[in-house]
């Protein structure tokens, strides 16, 4: 289990040993810090190959939304937002151009936790994007993206 204050600086926090036929596991970070903390894992396979998963945020004691990340950055027809939220609410998700003019927008239904929320963007012609999600009349992030 890596634990990060920025989502860029990954440090271990603690590891679980992996047992044959066994496909949950769990961990307790007894030192969670206040605020934003963000946690990846690090999994290695019996043949020594590492793999990371995708990040998730933890939002401890304050209230906040975060957009995590989008998959994928390369988008064909659709792609999914990554979005950590202590908070609910409806989130307005607005796609725009490299001129910043909105190409369109969608609304999503935002619960606590982490989620994924699916964008549709195979109307879109070939280029470079942008996402930004609104809440409560506030920005909460912007991540760009390219439109194959």
């Amino acid at each position: 289990m890596l634990r990060s204050s920025d989502a860029r600086n990954f440090v271990p926090v603690g590891s679980v040993t992996a047992t044959d036929r066994v496909y949950t596991y769990g961990f307790d970070d007894n030192s969670l810090p206040f605020g934003t903390s963000y946690y990846r894992l690090r999994m290695t396979d019996q043949q020594g190959i590492v793999t990371l998963s995708a990040v998730v945020a933890v939002l401890n004691g304050n209230k906040d939304v975060i957009l995590t990340s989008m998959v994928p950055t390369a988008v064909t027809s659709g792609a999914y937002l990554n979005i950590s939220s202590s908070v609910k609410g409806t989130m307005l998700l607005q796609i725009t151009d490299m001129y910043g003019r909105i190409v369109t927008q969608q609304q999503a239904a935002i619960a606590t936790g982490n989620q994924q929320v699916p964008l549709t963007l195979q109307q879109l012609p070939a280029g470079a994007y942008q996402v930004t999600a609104i809440m409560n009349n506030n920005r909460i992030g912007t991540i760009r993206f390219v439109k194959q």
